[in-house]
């Protein structure tokens, strides 16, 4: 084993590694096909063949060629700023004018470019990685002692990694502050860790195709389809104990327990994860649905007429009415600062209409229509004038449930 490392470092890794801050690979591709080399190389090691190149470079003592990049861009801008070549890295690079001493306190200028390819280039590239250097790292008094640091700064951490601890003090809190930190370095030299894979113990841990906050479930591309199933599967469960512990299924017996325990599941932070598409609106109609097939004395009747004799809406038309309050909040109530952010005023001449239409805007991609900040504003600004002039909030609501029973 220790030979073939030996002649893999003597003579293959100094071609993949030869001037590599002028031409550092740009794009995933070139990345691994870099690093599909070094991968060939750690499978001519016997005993090793069953193992995935991850654990093949730990078992070895590698790092991956993209670390070993970062560290060798990190090891030349500690020559340019503290080491040989001070006087010419006084030309390179700038220092930030920043009062803050969190961090190393030797922060670096971050230009600003119009050309991504700019962003490539090692001057620009290494500046973010030793602006989030820890001090002891930064203020290294020689360059063997700078490298000795390097391997231990540049590990990875796992995508979803969550940080916490008691605080009782002030030493407490720049401690939490100072790992938080670190971290959010971490997470950016990370970056381009696409479906790593990591190991708990000797278990390997399976990636999830979706990501839950604030108890929603929103997947890569902003779908949230597995919430909306997830979001019907509780109430068909309290539906079913409520069908078989019920035995009076009168109106007056059946709507007060849906309205209190099932409708509250399916309208859970309605704003951020509102169903897309038609079949989601299905999905979550259908509990509604059920629960009305059990009132007696309704039988031969229409969707539409149940939802009408029970004095219920349906839960597009409560959508449509929760985000109208919610916009109504924003705009004229206490969060009116935070509704400036969010939306803006048209800049039409017209009058016809509410006088307090909205901006919509146009994005490339339909994702956007989704978003509450651009589904509400078709709806608001079809609203009458005295609905959108309304004083206060009940008195909004109480206009808003008129409308909506003819817009809609």
């Amino acid at each position: 084993m220790p030979l073939n490392l030996d002649i893999y470092s003597a003579l293959v890794r100094p071609h993949l590694e030869y001037c590599v801050q002028l031409w550092s690979p740009q794009h995933r591709k070139d990345m691994d096909l870099l690093e599909r080399v070094q991968s060939r190389a750690t499978k001519m090691v016997r005993g090793l063949e069953h193992l995935c190149y991850e654990e093949r470079l730990r078992e070895l003592g590698l790092f991956s060629l993209e670390k070993r990049r970062l560290w060798g861009d990190l090891t030349a801008a500690f020559q340019y700023l503290k080491g040989a070549y001070k006087k010419d890295g006084d030309r390179l690079f700038g220092r930030a004018c920043c009062d803050r001493t969190s961090r190393n306190g030797f922060k670096l200028r971050e230009g600003r470019f119009r050309l991504d390819i700019m962003k490539k280039f090692f001057t620009v590239r290494v500046v973010k990685h030793w602006t989030w250097l820890p001090r002891e790292v930064v203020d290294a008094p020689s360059l063997e002692t700078f490298k000795g640091y390097e391997p231990e700064t540049c590990s990875k951490f796992a995508d979803d990694t969550k940080l916490g601890g008691g605080v009782d003090s002030l030493e407490g809190q720049e401690a939490l502050q100072m790992d938080l930190d670190r971290l959010e370095h971490r997470a950016i030299i990370n970056e381009s860790n696409v479906r790593h894979k990591y190991k708990l113990g000797e278990e390997w841990l399976e990636s999830s195709p979706a990501e839950r906050d604030l108890g929603v479930l929103v997947d890569s591309r902003l779908n949230r389809s597995r919430q909306c199933v997830l979001a019907a599967k509780r109430p068909n469960h309290i539906l079913g104990c409520i069908r078989h512990s019920i035995t009076s299924h009168s109106k007056e017996g059946i709507i007060p327990l849906y309205s209190a325990l099932v409708r509250p599941h399916l309208e859970y932070c309605v704003q951020l994860r509102a169903p897309q598409f038609k079949k989601d609106v299905k999905v979550l109609e259908c509990i509604q649905r059920r629960a009305t097939n059990l009132v007696t004395g309704l039988e031969g009747m229409s969707c539409e007429e149940w939802l009408w004799t029970l004095g219920l809406s349906s839960l597009e038309k409560r959508r449509i009415r929760g985000s109208l309050i919610a916009l109504y909040s924003f705009l004229r109530r206490g969060s009116g600062e935070g509704g400036a952010e969010l939306f803006s005023l048209g800049s039409s001449g017209r009058t016809h209409g509410n006088g307090s239409k909205l901006h919509q805007g146009r994005f490339r991609l339909d994702i956007r229509k989704h978003f509450f900040t651009e589904r509400v504003v078709k709806h608001w600004n079809r609203l009458p004038r005295e609905i959108v002039d309304a004083p206060r909030l009940s008195v909004f609501k109480r206009h808003l449930d008129n409308a909506l029973k003819n817009m809609f």
